[in-house]
């Protein structure tokens, strides 16, 4: 539409939710589901179960549907108890989720027999849908399979509190909540993500946080090139006042960030999908001029995606 912001597709615009939350799990379950958080022992890192997420997603009721993420964590009281928790940031009206959060611990069950927690944050704009269980019941036999529910149309009417939350979701919330609302208001939109990312600067975030905002940012609230020209001018002078130049890097962990995509683009052009490991390692490396070379050897010269790194391994070595 003309003068509009086009609303990104579904799986993109889940997918900075959930870079998010492999990045702050403890700031996300501490903002919307605060007593998981405090009952989970930290002292122990969590375990992001991506392999086994992919079999259940394969194998469970209703096809290969989105799940944002498994994690195996540790409670308080240190024992080897495993808790799966399934979490799940769903951007529109579903009116299967119920149906598919079941089937979800009904695998997990059957495949780990471990306990299993399903957490579920709805991001859409239906005001009154808010499913927290599945549930059927014949002649007094049947099954209530519950999960728990944050609703982030509903901090609307908390603004003023949602302002004052130390916490970097406190910012996705607002974020998400001002880019349903400025749909088709490119410059009120900009005008937002300025406030937001002000509230970054001034809000004494760790720098990684800020880095992971600015990109969540710059992911959910799209802005036409023009807006996005002029609103990366603001942040500059932004940098300048308060000399912390978050943006300048900002910009190398984006190029960064880029020239990975770019690798496993062009392995995945060539061989298919790549693996997680070799997906986890090119996520550790930081040198520019290391992913320019590897992006070289992806296009031309590798026979398999598992050869990609010997050359890098050998000159560590």
């Amino acid at each position: 539409m003309a003068g509009g912001v086009a609303v990104r597709q579904k799986d993109q615009y889940d997918s900075p939710w959930k870079t998010l939350i492999d990045k702050m799990l403890p700031d996300f379950l501490a903002f919307f589901f605060p007593m998981v958080y405090k009952d989970i022992n930290w002292s122990r890192p969590p375990e992001f179960l991506d392999k086994e997420l992919h079999k259940i997603i394969r194998e469970a009721p209703g096809g290969p549907n989105i799940v944002d993420k498994l994690v195996k964590v540790w409670l308080v009281n240190d024992t080897e108890i495993w808790l799966l928790l399934h979490i799940e940031v769903q951007s529109q009206y579903d009116s299967k989720l119920d149906f598919r959060v079941f089937g979800y611990q009904v695998r997990i069950w059957d495949l780990h027999k471990r306990e299993v927690v399903s957490l579920v944050v709805l991001a859409d704009d239906r005001e009154g849908w808010k499913p927290d269980r599945f549930e059927y019941e014949h002649w007094g036999a049947g099954i209530t399979s519950r999960f728990l529910v944050s609703k982030l149309l509903e901090w609307n009417e908390r603004w003023e509190e949602l302002e004052q939350i130390k916490n970097p979701f406190a910012i996705a919330v607002m974020a998400h909540l001002k880019t349903m609302e400025t749909r088709y208001n490119p410059e009120l939109r900009a005008e937002w993500r300025y406030r937001f990312v002000r509230g970054l600067y001034d809000g004494g975030f760790a720098r990684e946080h800020v880095i992971e905002m600015l990109r969540f940012l710059e992911w959910v609230m799209v802005l036409p090139p023009d807006e996005e020209q002029t609103f990366y001018k603001r942040l500059e002078g932004l940098d300048k006042e308060t000399k912390m130049q978050w943006v300048t890097s900002f910009e190398h962990e984006r190029m960064l960030i880029d020239r990975r995509e770019a690798v496993i683009e062009a392995l995945e052009a060539r061989f298919g999908t790549i693996s997680p490991s070799l997906a986890a390692e090119l996520e550790g490396i930081e040198d520019m001029a290391t992913l320019k070379r590897l992006h070289r050897r992806a296009i031309v010269g590798v026979s398999k995606p598992e050869e990609l790194l010997d050359e890098e391994l050998t000159a560590v070595i």
